[in-house]
């Protein structure tokens, strides 16, 4: 189990998420060292503390936020080594729920459970019935991946997350097949590349291409033109009167196929999309060409000196 991974998982976010930024088209909007100004809010409301920007936060209440808010949340004590770095990571920069999600999802059949974003029991105990970090590694970032790809502002920050990911999941793997010698696999700097912007996913999913689209429509357009054919047919009793009729609503019904068939492709996708079902492949090169940090990763875990915070001052994505 990967009760020593946090304060390593922990460095290695941090050099993904980067410093202090305020970018207008990020999702998460004023953020430092990951913490964005809601989530440093919540902290500290339920600390008893006046509210602060977010640039001030300090070292110590920035690792707090991170043990409390994020790594307890996904049980990340509780996960094979190299999967809670998965997770932890997703769940910074997409939210918890998400990131619980996508993980039930890559369980596949060993998970039984709702797909609810609640890292409990079932999803604990399906995590050992799975038995395979490494391919359970595999699966989870490709399922993050395709959610991302899905996202509208997958043209604005997409290379920085591809390179994320993919260097996460060297990371884990890396992790998961020496957990006893955990190799050095630096991180690396995406924030020229966007790669820090919070990947929220409620609300934010593109619609599918219009090439998917139209070949949908391809596909279905026989059956199309059966049920505009009977739908004329359907008129039969007044066609005598309104010979012109027919053509026309058989021409509304084909429209109304066509759309029907549009709107399911689109929420078949989105609904895929944020279940954390939909897939892409990993390219294990989409890191190359960023610049490697180098971390020291601390012998022991950190002490925890304050409770778990509660459930209501969780970051959700939005």
């Amino acid at each position: 189990m990967a009760v020593n991974e946090f304060p390593r998982a922990l460095l290695r976010t941090i050099v993904y998420e980067g410093g202090k930024v305020d970018n207008p088209r990020d999702p998460g909007g004023r953020t430092a060292y990951g913490v964005t100004q809601s989530t440093f809010n919540s902290f500290l409301r339920n600390k008893g503390s006046p509210s602060r920007d977010v640039f001030t936060i300090t070292t110590p209440e920035r690792d707090l936020i991170y043990r409390t808010l994020y790594w307890n949340r996904i049980d990340g004590d509780a996960l094979p080594m190299g999967v809670g770095f998965c997770v932890f990571d997703a769940a910074v920069n997409s939210g918890v729920g998400q990131s619980v999600k996508w993980l039930q999802s890559a369980l596949g059949r060993v998970y039984t459970g709702e797909m609810d974003g609640q890292m409990g029991s079932k999803t604990l105990q399906a995590v050992d019935d799975h038995g395979d970090p490494t391919t359970l590694i595999e699966d989870y970032c490709s399922r993050r991946l395709g959610t991302l790809k899905r996202l509208k502002t997958w043209g604005i920050f997409g290379k920085g997350w591809a390179a994320r990911v993919a260097n996460v999941q060297k990371i884990a793997n890396s992790w998961a097949d020496a957990p006893s010698e955990m190799p050095i696999i630096e991180p690396i700097d995406v924030m020229a590349a966007g790669g820090h912007a919070k990947a929220t996913v409620n609300d934010n999913i593109s619609q599918p291409p219009f090439s998917q689209i139209t070949t949908h429509i391809t596909t279905a357009a026989g059956a199309a033109g059966v049920v505009a054919s009977q739908a004329a047919e359907g008129i039969t009793p007044v066609a005598d009167s309104f010979a012109w009729l027919k053509y026309v609503l058989g021409g509304f019904t084909l429209l109304a196929v066509i759309a029907g068939i549009l709107v399911k492709i689109i929420s078949d996708s989105n609904t895929a999309a944020a279940a954390g079902v939909a897939t892409a492949v990993v390219d294990p090169d989409a890191d190359a060409n960023f610049e490697a940090v180098k971390v020291t990763d601390l012998d022991q875990a950190p002490a925890q000196p304050e409770p778990i915070l509660p459930e209501t001052s969780v970051e959700k994505a939005v």
